[in-house]
């Protein structure tokens, strides 16, 4: 039967390979717990409609919803953790792979403490705070709110989404599940963090930001942590700003260089946000100014060679 306790929610976005190759590598520990997936698919082909039909004849509890006018990052994040029914709902990235062995251990652990917030850490976020429960929504926010950012890192308790009506989404643009995460434990605070690495991103994806980077990690995850309930302290929420830019290296030197050589970042853009980047990428003013005014193509051509001197020491690796 199909399990009532746990659920894996997928928004998509024309992704179709990549989440078909994700869904195919979790399906057998999927199958043997009964896990019902649901796929919000706001896509603009038919590519993944096509590939879920066909995975449906593997498994029967994969449910699809394809939206007619499209709704967007945000508004398809909310509307994929409604679809489901069960107690809890994993909101899966369709980048993101679950460990095979972390399905048990999300079961058992929603058994034994019954939080209404899980968080989970995932490869190469660098976290290392043993598991825990908390009732400290400040403390949660001081320590995870940085990575909470992650699409899979959270499984929400069907109360927790039954509080999404209150949500204002000019406040938390790019971040809704920030807006849900802290707004539900503000109201009482029940809290679990999972240690163990229990996702990690498929490495062959392109982030939905990286033509925007500036506004999304500036500009709208600024006001999604400051227009998060007044019960939270204002230092950690202006720490948590900087944190997560710095701990997930955002506005590392080899991303700004990408920003550039696609025309992402230029002069205008390190004037605008000159104070501001300096601070989330802890680069000098003067680096940031000499990137922005680099030649794209002369860019362009060096982080090509790059890529090939990585594949060709990989495929030394592989032959040795």
């Amino acid at each position: 039967m199909i399990n009532s306790k746990l659920s894996i929610a997928i928004p998509t976005f024309n992704r179709a390979e990549t989440l078909k190759y994700n869904i195919l590598l979790m399906l057998p520990e999927l199958k043997n717990f009964s896990i019902p997936i649901y796929v919000s698919d706001d896509s603009l082909n038919s590519d993944t409609n096509i590939m879920i039909l066909d995975l449906q004849k593997q498994y029967k509890y994969l449910f699809y919803s394809r939206n007619i006018m499209r709704l967007g990052h945000d508004k398809n994040i909310i509307h994929t953790v409604k679809l489901p029914t069960t107690d809890y709902i994993w909101l899966l990235g369709d980048s993101q792979v679950i460990e095979k062995w972390a399905i048990r251990e999300i079961l058992e652990l929603t058994e034994r403490f019954q939080p209404q917030i899980i968080a989970v850490n995932s490869r190469f976020r660098g976290i290392s705070i043993n598991s825990a429960y908390y009732n400290d929504h400040n403390k949660v926010l001081n320590e995870f709110g940085w990575h909470l950012t992650l699409t899979g890192a959270t499984i929400y308790s069907k109360t927790a989404i039954a509080t999404l009506y209150k949500l204002d989404a000019a406040d938390c643009t790019n971040f809704p599940q920030i807006a849900l995460i802290f707004g539900h434990l503000s109201k009482a605070c029940s809290f679990y963090w999972v240690n163990s690495d229990c996702i990690y991103a498929n490495s062959n994806r392109t982030s939905y930001w990286i033509s925007n980077m500036f506004q999304v990690f500036i500009d709208d995850w600024s006001r999604a942590i400051r227009n998060l309930p007044d019960c939270y302290d204002v230092v950690i929420k202006e720490k948590v700003i900087t944190e997560h830019s710095r701990k997930a290296k955002i506005f590392r030197l080899k991303s700004i260089l990408t920003a550039r050589s696609i025309g992402a970042y230029n002069v205008y853009l390190f004037k605008k946000y000159q104070a501001e980047l300096s601070l989330h990428s802890g680069l000098r003013p003067s680096v940031l100014l000499i990137i922005a005014l680099l030649p794209r193509n002369v860019l362009g051509i060096l982080i090509a060679i790059e890529k090939h001197l990585i594949y060709l020491r990989l495929k030394q690796d592989v032959l040795s």
